[in-house]
């Protein structure tokens, strides 16, 4: 490599840098966590927005209906997102079969449909103060009330995001999806660990209603295509303090949900999630985004460099080294907690494919046109 490709590589070597601090930070965070010591007995409300979910609905409510709770303290709450299949009737025939639960339906049509409409129309019909929430095509461990709802109580939280994974995880596909959601959610567990909340996933909430009823109107920023839990999580960081969200480092808390089907489906929903960003408001949380997507631009930078002249494989190589040994330590960690070891070596050719479509998602996320479920999310 000449003199001057060494000073260009210089730029990427310095952004690799704040990335290693970044996840060494995080995985310290992680090690930090715990989980439950008692099992909780209070009654708790769980919220399903759904919308088109006629396939997994049902067995979503079977894996509520077999929590080891007390099913006289679980009122479940589906929001119907005008639905365009039988989403809506499905959930009336589980309640007919099922009368020993308490399951109610609401319906959302017009243009106030959407999922954060969903949630606050069922916060707003919600009867116990402690609040789960879930997705339509979730399951769940059958201790996943019970651990939530006592992490939310033992540490005197106001919010706890909560463990998911993806099954199965056996093709090619399927295995990196499982890799590269398992580390969003290791690093946003990692993160609450170290004292910054960074992300959660919405398919597993618990928080406190009087604590949302105190949060700033809007507190979903409903100007976004996404991020109704972020953006609360964020929100009751503001009001209560970092302190008071955590993480439940509990495999009996742990919320399964599926791989997208293709990958279309999968770069539509990355691209979803990535057009959050721009909304951000947290200098801390825009920096960690700007490093992540900083070191992951350059890897695919550099490869592209790669293509055209080999001089700059031996920096490509050097670049993904860096990244894979700062990721692998909290993700082959996460792995272990999860069941799911044997996936580990997996890590290595799933890390270069992963950079490429975080960046191309990360880009188009901003600009294109965005559709979920058949409907236009851009905006709103």
């Amino acid at each position: 490599m000449r003199v001057d490709a060494m000073v260009i590589f210089l730029l990427p070597l310095m952004a690799s840098l704040g990335y290693i601090y970044l996840m060494l930070h995080i995985k310290r965070g992680w090690d930090r966590l715990s989980g439950a010591s008692e099992a909780a007995d209070v009654a708790v409300s769980i919220l399903i927005a759904a919308r088109n979910e006629e396939s997994s609905i049902t067995r979503c409510l079977r894996s509520i209906l077999q929590q080891q709770y007390d099913r006289r303290k679980i009122e479940v709450i589906v929001i119907d997102d005008a639905s365009e299949d039988k989403t809506p009737e499905l959930v009336e025939a589980f309640s007919v079969a099922h009368p020993e639960l308490t399951l109610r339906l609401i319906r959302l049509k017009g243009k106030g449909s959407g999922k954060k409409q969903a949630i606050r129309m069922g916060l707003g019909q919600a009867n116990s103060e402690v609040i789960l929430t879930t997705d339509a095509d979730c399951t769940h461990h059958p201790g996943w009330i019970a651990t939530m709802t006592s992490v939310l109580l033992e540490k005197e939280a106001v919010f706890v995001s909560g463990p998911v994974i993806l099954r199965p995880a056996e093709t090619f596909f399927q295995r990196l999806q499982f890799l590269e959601f398992s580390s969003l959610v290791a690093s946003g567990a990692g993160a609450l660990g170290a004292g910054f909340p960074l992300m959660c996933n919405g398919a597993s909430l618990a928080y406190r209603l009087s604590a949302y009823r105190s949060l700033p109107a809007d507190a979903f920023q409903s100007n976004t295509p996404s991020g109704d839990d972020v953006f609360l999580m964020l929100a009751m960081a503001k009001t209560f303090g970092k302190g008071k969200i955590r993480f439940a480092r509990d495999g009996r808390a742990m919320v399964y949900t599926q791989p997208a089907p293709s990958l279309p489906v999968f770069m539509f929903q990355r691209m979803r999630w990535a057009s959050k960003s721009r909304f951000y408001r947290n200098g801390l949380l825009k920096a960690t985004a700007a490093v992540v997507l900083l070191m992951n631009l350059s890897i695919t930078a550099l490869f592209a460099a790669a293509i055209v002249n080999r001089e700059w494989l031996p920096a490509f190589a050097v670049l993904l080294l860096l990244k894979i040994l700062a990721d692998a330590p909290l993700l082959v960690s996460f792995l272990k907690f999860a069941g799911m070891e044997r996936l580990k070596w997996w890590i290595i050719p799933a890390e270069p494919l992963v950079a490429f479509y975080t960046v191309a998602a990360g880009i188009a996320g901003q600009f294109a046109g965005i559709k979920w479920k058949g409907r236009n999310i851009r905006g709103g």
